[in-house]
Parts: C-alpha cells; sequence; structure tokens
C-alpha cells in the first residue's frame, strides 16, 4: 500500500515537472511557426516557468521534510510531540475516536478479567484517556451513570462507546456471566474496525492521486497537440 502511495506521489510530481519540460519544446515549435501560445497552454506554460524558477526552493523545502519525518520516526521524543499534537487536533474525533474505543474496551476487559468491578475497571479505563479531554470526560460520564443507577450496558452505549451490537452483547453476558469475555471480544472488533476504517481511508488516496496525476498530462497533451494539428492542417 505505501509503496503504491508513493509510486503514484511520483506520478504526480512527474506530471507536474511536464510543465516545465514538455510545454517549452512545443512553444519553440509554435514559435517557428510564426504563432504563441494561448488559452490553456499559455497558462500551463507560465506555470512551468514558474515551477522550474522556484525548483531550487522546492527541493529545499522537500529535504527538510524528509529531515523532519525523519527526526520523527527516530526520535522518540518529537514522536511523542508530534502524536500529542495530532491528538489534540483531532480530540476524540473522526477515525481517532474509534482506535480510543478500542483502547477503552481493552483496558475494561483486562480489569474484569482481574477481578475488578466494572466500576473499577472503567474508572481505571479512563484514566488512560486522559491524553484526551474529550474521551476521557465521556468515560467519567459513563461512570457517573452507572453510579447513578444506570446498566453497564446502556452506560456504554449512551456515551458511545460501543455501538448497538455491543449493547446487546454487553447485556447477555451480564446474565450469562461472561462479561469479561465479552468486552475483549468488543475490543478485538473495535480495533479491526479502526483498522479497516484506516485502510480504506489510505485506499482512496492512491487513485485519486493516480486520477489528478491523468487529468494534468491530458490536459498538456491536449492543450498544446490540438492546435499544433490545426496549424498542420492550415499550412497542408
Amino acid at each position: 500500500m505505501k509503496r503504491n502511495i508513493l509510486l503514484s506521489a511520483l506520478l504526480f510530481l512527474g506530471s507536474l515537472a511536464g510543465t516545465y519540460r514538455v510545454l517549452p519544446v512545443f512553444a519553440s515549435v509554435y514559435a517557428s511557426l510564426g504563432c504563441s501560445m494561448i488559452g490553456i497552454p499559455a497558462f500551463l506554460l507560465k506555470w512551468g516557468q514558474i515551477l522550474k524558477q522556484g525548483f531550487p526552493v522546492f527541493l529545499i523545502l522537500l529535504l527538510l521534510m524528509a529531515a523532519a519525518a525523519a527526526a520523527v520516526i527516530l526520535y522518540a521524543p518529537a514522536n511523542k510531540a508530534v502524536s500529542r499534537f495530532y491528538g489534540k487536533l483531532l480530540d476524540d474525533r473522526w477515525i481517532l475516536r474509534e482506535f480510543l474505543n478500542a483502547r477503552f474496551l481493552l483496558a475494561l476487559s483486562m480489569g474484569i478479567q482481574s477481578g475488578l468491578l466494572p466500576e473499577e475497571s472503567i474508572a481505571l479505563a479512563a484514566d488512560m484517556m486522559q491524553h484526551s479531554p474529550r474521551a476521557y470526560a465521556r468515560c467519567c460520564r459513563c461512570l457517573c451513570s452507572i453510579r447513578e443507577g444506570a446498566s453497564f450496558a446502556d452506560a456504554l452505549f449512551d456515551e458511545k462507546l460501543v455501538d448497538q451490537y455491543g449493547r446487546k452483547l454487553l447485556r447477555v453476558s451480564s446474565v450469562s456471566g461472561s462479561t469479561d469475555k465479552t468486552t475483549e471480544q468488543l475490543a478485538q472488533r473495535a480495533q479491526q474496525n479502526a483498522e479497516l476504517h484506516l485502510q480504506n481511508i489510505l485506499s482512496k488516496v492512491e487513485p485519486t492521486i493516480v486520477m489528478v496525476s491523468s487529468v494534468l498530462v491530458g490536459m498538456i497533451l491536449l492543450s498544446v497537440m490540438l492546435p499544433l494539428m490545426q496549424v498542420l492542417s492550415a499550412l497542408g
């Protein structure tokens, strides 16, 4: 997956490079015929000249980005700082909520399997969510609901820690006495769903890059070939 995305990105950069490598050749051909580019070809040619002039700056920025990415990957404090930044930026939103719910359910199942009460397990699992204020607040509200008399399954469902399917399983497991196994299964299911969601998002990046690159290459070819064919037909 990562390799395909990288190749698609290189294809996109190659299509951008075509704006200042290919178009000047056609511009010279037009000049030899006594005419000049107008409309979209002229715009793309001007854009290519800007890219050519700013290529050193673009290369420096690309190298700085690569160095920053390497520092984040290899240097643990930088990795943690970036993780905290994105955690605060998303903060229990979108796909991050799915991963946080999976982590919460895993900690909850471990607590219940250790012999702790559901309230104690929720309190311990909530401590793992303190880096995300919204997720921590949801866990605290869930704990308060249980202490006020709500059932274990309803409290988790009301705070969107489990879905309707998980709510039904927890209700059945509370009667059969298998809450520990059920919470573990729900944790595994939530983790798998979150990873699948992330893979689906990444799978859409590659065709999008390829599509944009194809459109850009097609615009370059059509914008210069069609007027050139008209000129040649007029001369013939």
